[in-house]
């Protein structure tokens, strides 16, 4: 696995596989107070759902998953609003710390205030990575308008990839953060159905390849592709509707599993931010173009 200095986790979602007969799910504040409480009571293949709430702490995972049996940190499903993990006054550089674990998940978590912090992270991973830990999406990413985004992906020695976001509610884009000074950005796709999968992780790193738009927003360039083949991105804020973000990567680089979707599966790509934004859109069949390596479709 890579190795990534920080990583948006911001995510996992509600269609996990087949969960495993001696799980558990452990509740905050029902079981456990707090929530390093219930990480450190944690093992592979249990869940721990939180509640509506701001809880002011910094977390670590002391422990691994395995494979098929992650460690889940997500929010409580059907609660009123997403929980809020809030740095304020807690010491600590980093909110989530995952430091070589792995099989482990954050679904729908939102993180405030690391402040103070001159060398932090809302989520950090180190020795591991990749964009859940489990092969589902997040639920919470702000969605593209009806048709607003369209995907494009070819495998093979001339793989390329182009997605466009457009048409959401979206405005400043400031979820996002500031890629030139620290918030990674990164592109998931998934194929979501009998069986999840992880298409595609590709990571535009924070840094100079990123610069600020006279425009506003931020643009990204690197020509290497480096690491993970992404050439180009586009962070443009605007009014509701007119906010746009685009993506786009080619070569041998570009981490593609394989383009073939079984009778139901729909595909979702989300680009988050290691700050704590997720944009989102939602492929649903039948697709424009699946064929040979080659994907192309317009979002629901």
């Amino acid at each position: 696995m890579r190795s990534l200095r920080s990583l948006g986790l911001g995510v996992l979602v509600g269609l996990l596989l087949a969960v495993p007969v001696d799980a558990a799910v452990i509740s905050v504040p029902a079981d456990h107070v707090t929530i390093q409480a219930a990480l450190d009571a944690a093992g592979p293949g249990d869940t721990i759902e939180v509640d509506s709430g701001v809880y002011g702490e910094k977390l670590e995972f002391p422990t691994s998953g395995s494979p098929g049996l992650p460690i889940t940190l997500r929010a409580k499903p059907g609660a009123p609003t997403r929980p809020v993990l809030d740095g304020t006054a807690v010491p600590g550089a980093n909110m989530i710390l995952i430091d070589s674990k792995s099989h482990v998940a954050v679904v729908g978590v939102e993180i405030r205030n690391n402040l103070g912090v001159n060398d932090g992270s809302g989520v950090r991973v180190l020795g591991a990575g990749e964009c859940l830990g489990d092969a589902a999406p997040d639920p919470f990413c702000e969605s593209a308008g009806p048709g607003g985004a369209s995907l494009k992906m070819r495998t093979g020695a001339k793989a390329q990839l182009s997605w466009r976001w457009g048409r959401g509610a979206a405005g400043d884009l400031a979820d996002l953060g500031a890629p030139p000074a620290g918030a990674d950005v990164k592109l998931c796709v998934y194929a979501v159905g009998a069986v999840g999968e992880i298409v595609l992780e590709a990571v535009a790193p924070a840094g100079a390849a990123w610069r600020e738009s006279a425009g506003g927003g931020f643009k990204y360039k690197d020509r290497f592709g480096y690491p993970d083949g992404l050439r180009s991105a586009q962070l443009s804020p605007g009014d509701s509707g007119k906010a746009k973000l685009r993506v786009k990567g080619k070569g041998a680089g570009l981490p593609f599993g394989p383009l073939t979707f079984e009778p139901g599966t729909t595909v979702h790509a989300q680009l988050r931010s290691s700050a704590g934004g997720c944009y989102g859109s939602v492929f649903s069949p039948p697709f424009r173009r699946v064929e040979s390596g080659k994907f192309q479709d317009a979002s629901d």
